[in-house]
């Protein structure tokens, strides 16, 4: 006999004996596995190609709880002769490599793409609209003058900039932005990140937003290209090759011209392929070298020595400075990295702590936070706030991050900003008045219903999203699992004065191994010797005659 008040209880979140009954009788739909279609198409998810190995971790997974080893063998000898698996050459290591007819297909695509839009001229601007854009600019530098000509008069349907870190991008195409509008062309600017299209349109005053954004516009009908649009991808080498096809696709329709600006030696897309280094081994390309963001010769030294594998180099330089900092666990190593930032008179919103993961980033946070709150740096006024992942306590005078895109607020995921103020609105939710870094006075609830939560303290965050900041001081939490050439390349060019290196003592006799092994994507194509032989690889722009030159 079942007490009445567990039957009370039972029947208020909806069971009865019926409903028990019915469960303990259900039989269970045995799950299917995944067709050959769904399989392929999640090993090129995030990668354009993949060893035999892969194929059969990814059946494994799928198979828990649904075949049995026999079944599990048959499964992946099916799918080694499906027509839909193409087999490549081999990598570095002498591994078979694989892909699908249909990544295959959109990477040639972008290749074939791009050739046939080579000797387009409806986007080449007279040489004398080009001359009064670059009399009006005394500081740009004999290479953006360079990049200049190729983009406005040198190149066809599609230009590449390949330019490093901090080498005045933005500048560049503020003049070619003036020059296209002068001769009545119409730019938009478009990066993957919020943030990134962000700095995009600040920098270079071009209207810009979400590359995803600009596609569902472009697919819906709500947005159409003309021949006399230009559109400027920025942050290129970190989008993937489905929806690189996807805007070159829109943009081959229309006639409109593509400038794509990146650097291939930065942070890798998440999505599969590496479309941007495709189209730099197809087409000429212009690169910006010289470094303007940081101010000692000696910092731009390590930025380069990192971005090009040197790091032992780079890390004897850091070290001799003194630069480089250990102790024996990564606890200690946490406190004297926030001990150090405490110490630095900068403003909090010109130096930023840096680290590897999330939760990384996260704890340096707390411990930042517990640094200001002992020497009473933090106003009184504080609120409790459930935000995405948890919950924060924000006060007056905090860093704050936005981590989701908001049009009506105004804010982009990674706007950072300074908490103002804390209060109460007009129905009696908590309120905050938040100044960003850009200027902008942003008021909104939390706590309210349709309120806005997706927030984090903005004194630490991870190098992934820290892509594309400048700041004057930069506090690095070295780290081993996320650690690598590109990595170690966008922490070390975010700050313009100094970059301090934190780790374990043990990491730091590994840190030039670490710091230059490569995690660079490939795609289908480096595979194959017949599209290596029909492409150029090597082309570059020469700076003074703005000429093809195959290295």
């Amino acid at each position: 006999m079942i007490p009445s008040y567990w039957a009370e209880q039972t029947k208020e979140i909806g069971l009865d004996a019926n409903s028990i009954e019915v469960m303990r009788t259900h039989q269970a739909i045995r799950p299917a596995m995944p067709t050959h279609v769904e399989l392929f198409n999640t090993l090129t998810s995030q990668a354009s190609t993949f060893r035999l190995e892969d194929i059969y971790r990814q059946a494994a997974v799928a198979a828990q709880g649904i075949l049995n080893s026999q079944e599990l063998k048959s499964y992946v000898a099916a799918l080694l002769k499906d027509d839909q698996l193409v087999s490549l050459g081999k990598d570095k290591q002498g591994i078979p490599r694989h892909t699908t007819l249909e990544m295959l297909e959109i990477e040639r695509g972008i290749a074939r793409h791009a050739e046939s839009r080579l000797g387009e001229i409806r986007h080449r601007l007279s040489q004398s609209s080009i001359g009064q854009v670059i009399r009006s600019r005394p500081t740009i530098s004999d290479e953006q003058k360079s990049a200049l000509h190729y983009i406005t008069r040198d190149s066809g349907g599609i230009a590449c900039v390949q330019g490093i870190a901090g080498s005045g991008k933005s500048y560049l195409m503020d003049a070619c932005r003036e020059a296209f509008e002068k001769s009545g062309f119409t730019l938009r600017g478009c990066a993957l990140s919020g943030k990134a299209a962000q700095g995009l349109q600040e920098g270079s005053h071009i209207p810009s937003q979400t590359l995803h954004s600009l596609l569902n516009e472009l697919e819906k009908g709500r947005f159409s290209l003309t021949e006399k649009h230009v559109i400027v991808l920025d942050e290129a080498g970190m989008v993937g090759s489905r929806q690189f096809s996807s805007l070159l696709k829109h943009l081959g329709q229309s006639g409109a011209k593509l400038v794509a600006i990146g650097d291939t030696r930065q942070l890798q897309p998440i999505d599969a392929g590496g479309a941007f280094r495709i189209l730099m081994q197809t087409i000429t390309y212009a690169e910006l070298n010289e470094i303007r963001r940081q101010q000692s010769e000696t910092d731009r030294q390590v930025v380069r020595d990192l971005a090009t594998g040197n790091a032992a180099a780079a890390m004897a330089s850091l070290e001799a400075r003194d630069l480089v900092k250990d102790a024996p666990d990564q606890r200690l190593v946490m406190e004297m990295l926030v001990a150090d930032w405490q110490r630095d008179a900068t403003p909090a919103r010109q130096k930023l702590v840096l680290a590897g993961t999330r939760s990384e980033a996260r704890e340096l946070n707390r411990l930042v936070r517990e640094a200001l709150k002992s020497e009473g740096k933090l106003g009184a006024v504080s609120a409790e706030i459930e935000v995405t992942g948890g919950h924060r306590q924000f006060a007056e005078g905090d860093r704050l991050l936005f981590t989701r895109n908001n049009l009506k607020l105004g804010v982009k995921n990674g706007t950072l900003g300074t908490i103002a103020r804390i209060g109460l609105d007009r129905n009696g939710e908590c309120e905050l008045t938040v100044k960003t870094d850009e200027g902008l006075l942003v008021k909104f609830s939390p706590t309210a219903a349709d309120g806005y939560n997706h927030l984090d303290h903005g004194y630490a965050m991870s190098v992934h999203k820290a892509q594309g900041v400048t700041v004057s001081r930069a506090y690095l939490l070295a780290s081993e699992t996320m650690g690598d050439r590109e990595w170690a390349y966008v922490a070390a060019s975010r700050a313009r004065e100094a970059t301090r290196l934190y780790c374990t003592t043990d990491m730091k006799q590994n840190l030039d191994s670490i710091f230059i092994r490569s995690r660079q994507k490939t795609s289908s194509l480096d595979y194959l010797e017949t599209e290596q032989e029909s492409r150029k690889p090597g082309n570059t722009i020469d700076k003074d005659m703005g000429r093809e030159l195959s290295l």
